[in-house]
């Protein structure tokens, strides 16, 4: 039996058990706690493109465009592998054909190329997998794409997604990066001349 005044031992276990879970509670509350480990795609700032996008004129299809300049990163160490980059609400037939990646130190001109040439003239390969492994604070590298339309309408879109492996999960990360290429006709709205 325990002297008066001193709670036996099981009760000074049970209250130190619960003094460092109130400690922890207290610590872990006020800080952002990280729960998952799978580095993420994003932009440097890890905002957006604000929108921004690329247009050009008197466009026949089938013309296969090249753009870079499209930074992205993870938001932690780690990396992610690019499964693909689709359209958001296309229209006009407008499709992406082919992306890849690019370290920052590459300047990439916008033309109508495949990014194959590209990738040959700056000594980096655009047919194997798009790995993204600069981490945010660090730097980024280029995303980049290449795209074309199939009909003779001007075709748009309303921004990409990309599809991403990261740590064995896939994700998607939305961008509002726009593609419009204009029809050889169609002098209105976005696809005016004003020369």
């Amino acid at each position: 039996m325990a002297p008066v005044g001193i709670p036996p031992r099981r009760t000074l276990v049970w209250w130190a058990i619960g003094a460092i879970a109130a400690v922890l509670v207290v610590c872990i509350g006020g800080t952002r706690l990280r729960i998952r480990d799978d580095p993420r795609v994003t932009t440097p700032g890890g905002g957006n493109f604000a929108p921004a996008g690329i247009g050009y004129l008197d466009v026949p299809p089938g013309r296969p465009y090249s753009v870079g300049g499209l930074p992205i990163c993870v938001d932690s160490p780690g990396r992610a592998v690019i499964d693909g980059v689709d359209s958001i609400d296309p229209s006009g037939g407008l499709k992406i054909d082919a992306f890849g990646v690019a370290p920052q130190r590459v300047s990439f001109s916008n033309d109508n190329r495949p990014l194959t040439t590209h990738g040959a003239e700056h000594g980096f390969d655009v047919t194997g997998p798009a790995i993204v492994d600069t981490y945010c604070g660090k730097g980024h590298v280029w995303l980049l794409l290449q795209y074309s339309k199939t009909t003779n309408e001007t075709a748009r879109n309303k921004g990409i997604t990309v599809r991403y492996t990261s740590r064995g999960r896939h994700h998607s990360a939305e961008f509002g990066w726009e593609i419009l290429l204009c029809a050889p006709a169609d002098r209105w709205g976005d696809c005016r001349h004003d020369s």
